[in-house]
């Protein structure tokens, strides 16, 4: 009984959980149209953040080469740990039971008649033609491995992707000097792991500009980046280009090139090398479309599309994730905010609702491990405490995070070796010199329990609940001590360690906002 002025209310204990349950059972349903199919071409970061926001809407559809979904953002670490394969490996299937599989290679597909055309490719696949309400091209780009696996190696299934990691792991156990080309995001990553797990190599960055990334990450991140990849010694050519088209005529295609080799860049510089990596490039996955667009519909490759990431001339075709036009980094943080985006634009239109145009985020979203022993970041064009960092990617490289957020079960974290400590003289030289004035600041050795991802992507699970065992902590740098406690600004608040590319998704986090910059024209070189 609730007193109510001077009346007395009385409710049904009973009338009430029924209320509740029937809204609670119907939370999200409101407006569903079943009878509306949703054909999603490409089950990355973007297609899955576009499952998850409309596949209780109406009736989806996904097509992929693959069975899992191949976690791009954790795969560099295969390079040097055995055993970790299996956390890039993630199950699509049974997540949504509403939601059709399909393993095929796209051809094609007309807009007149509302049809995709189906290529079989690998076991258990067959040629189809799939009818579609509306069709969402997601089909990601390609970057050198081990950034991302090759598509043929991707329609080979697991078994084929993890011999190719398993011989690039033993090819960098074998050399002595390793040369890494490009100083984007995977370059300095893969630099990293290498570092910090093989201590005792000799790893060379080559790097075209004259500081690490892209222009818009702040100058103070960069040189702190540096000063940790010096600390565990490695070596930056800044401002010259090597010329590999005789050795890697196709870099996308290409794995590693074995050497010894010599390496001789623009201005004359002579670098000995047992391995090399290739990490500049980026070409979209347009075999899709590229036959059923006009050319007047694609720019470099990519997908025109508009302010509702609607493809130029077309009603009911829709673009996301690296294969649009639109004019922000590729990361997986972007392409997951797309996919939840184009969600709601998607329902908007089920529902007969005004749409909602897309706004690219404007600042500048990097969050890079050094191995598992600390790392730096910036969220938003905030930076981002260490621990916070450690917490975002350092530890399982945001797999237990972006399963969580995905809906997907999270793999079994492995039994690794303990985290190598940074090298002692040069940890002292490089706690010595003082931290550049609002720097991202690098957290303490060794690894510590992933609670979240941006989403490259990680976004972790989905982007996987965190609750493996947690390694031991060590001290922080003196320089870097106080600064990890720095809190980011209220403008632009870090994501929560349990609430957080991502996500992108690439390439399909939960993802905070990305870096802006023009989405780069087919073979253009880019940071991920």
């Amino acid at each position: 009984r609730f007193p109510c002025s001077s009346t007395v209310a009385v409710v049904s204990l009973q009338g009430l959980y029924f209320l509740l349950t029937v809204d609670i059972r119907t939370m999200g349903q409101s407006g569903s149209r079943h009878d509306v199919s949703v054909v999603i071409v490409g089950g990355g970061y973007a297609g899955i953040a576009l499952v998850n926001a409309i596949h209780r809407s109406c009736n989806v559809t996904v097509i992929d080469l693959g069975t899992n979904l191949f976690h791009s953002m954790a795969a560099l670490r295969n390079c040097v740990l055995p055993g970790w394969q299996d956390m890039t490996f993630l199950d699509r299937e049974g997540n949504w039971p509403s939601v059709k599989l399909v393993r095929g290679r796209v051809t094609g597909f007309n807009t007149a008649e509302k049809q995709v055309t189906v290529e079989a490719c690998g076991e258990g696949s067959e040629d189809a033609t799939i009818p579609y309400d509306y069709l969402v091209l997601a089909t990601g780009s390609q970057v050198p491995f081990p950034g991302k696996v090759p598509l043929d190696t991707v329609v080979q299934g697991k078994g084929a992707i993890v011999a190719a990691f398993d011989a690039c792991r033993e090819r960098v156990v074998a050399a002595e000097r390793i040369v890494i080309v490009g100083g984007g995001a995977v370059g300095v990553e893969l630099a990293g792991e290498i570092a910090v797990e093989l201590p005792g190599k000799e790893v060379t960055i080559i790097h075209a500009k004259e500081q690490l990334f892209d222009d818009n990450i702040p100058t103070a991140l960069r040189q702190n980046v540096q000063k940790r990849l010096a600390a565990y010694g490695v070596k930056i050519v800044f401002g010259e280009k090597v010329d590999l088209s005789e050795a890697c005529p196709d870099p996308i295609a290409a794995t590693t090139i074995s050497g010894p080799v010599t390496l001789k860049t623009n201005k004359d510089t002579t670098i000995e090398a047992d391995l090399v990596f290739p990490c500049v490039g980026v070409s979209v996955n347009k075999a899709a479309y590229e036959n059923s667009l006009k050319p007047e519909q694609m720019d470099g490759g990519f997908v025109k599309v508009n302010e509702f990431l609607q493809v130029e001339g077309e009603e009911n075709v829709f673009a996301l994730g690296d294969c649009c036009n639109v004019p922000c980094a590729k990361m997986v943080v972007t392409a997951n905010l797309q996919g939840e985006h184009l969600g709601g634009v998607l329902r908007s239109i089920l529902n007969d609702k005004p749409k909602k145009p897309y706004k690219p985020p404007t600042k500048p979203t990097l969050v890079l491990p050094v191995g598992r022993a600390e790392g730096l970041g910036i969220y938003n064009g905030a930076n981002l405490p260490g621990f916070m960092v450690k917490k975002l990617k350092c530890y399982d490289l945001t797999t237990s995070r972006y399963c969580k957020d995905a809906h997907m079960a999270a793999p079994k974290y492995p039994q690794l070796p303990p985290v190598p400590r940074r090298p002692a003289a040069k940890a002292a030289a490089a706690a010595s010199e003082p931290a550049a004035e609002g720097a991202a600041t690098a957290g303490a050795e060794g690894g510590e329990e992933a609670a979240t991802a941006p989403a490259d992507g990680a976004a972790a699970p989905a982007d996987g609940a965190a609750g493996k065992d947690e390694p031991t902590e060590a001290a922080e740098p003196a320089s870097t001590a106080a600064a990890d406690e720095a809190a980011p600004t209220k403008d632009a608040p870090a994501p929560a360690a349990a609430a957080e590319e991502d996500a992108p998704p690439t390439e399909d986090a939960a993802p905070p906002a990305a870096e802006e910059s023009a989405a780069p024209a087919e073979g253009d070189k880019a940071d991920e």
